[in-house]
């Protein structure tokens, strides 16, 4: 569990070039909203997790991304994260579908990931990567920082 936020970095090569990600870990508990509303400012993408055992965690998700699209200064690429798909079958309170069109409505990325055995979890970043990068692998003008993308 994260409490408050952390920070991480990952490089993906895209296209032939190295994109380095700045990743912010925030917590999702109510209590740390506005902790993390600092942390949208200048990001590119967002991966935002529920827990696919869940459907409170489902709501809330979507409320942490309308808060996300109000405080970001940037237009900022969301991928909508399904967690815990090692329990898909025994515990799922939440469709795939369910997310799964929630997310297309909306324009973002959708997956679905295990944590636990890291399914999907180099996917997930491959894609919202992609997204994010121009048809050379250059990051875009707005959030350029030599080639640095910032997640949230």
């Amino acid at each position: 569990m994260t409490i408050g936020a952390a920070y991480f970095y990952k490089t993906l090569s895209v296209n032939g070039k190295d994109i380095k990600l700045d990743i912010w870990d925030t917590a999702g508990q109510d209590r740390f909203r506005c902790v993390a509303a600092m942390f949208y400012r200048g990001a590119a993408g967002a991966i935002v997790v529920y827990d696919i055992t869940d459907k409170e965690s489902f709501l809330g998700a979507q409320s942490w991304i309308k808060q996300l699209l109000q405080n970001s200064n940037n237009p900022v690429q969301i991928c909508l994260v399904g967690n815990k798909l090692d329990l898909a079958d025994s515990r799922r309170s939440v469709s795939k579908e369910e997310g799964k069109s929630f997310a297309e409505k909306n324009g973002y990325l959708f997956v679905e990931t295990s944590a636990k055995t890291a399914e999907n979890i180099d996917g997930l970043f491959n894609q919202l990567v992609r997204k994010i990068v121009n048809a050379d692998g250059e990051v875009p003008a707005s959030y350029d920082n030599d080639n640095n993308i910032t997640l949230t």
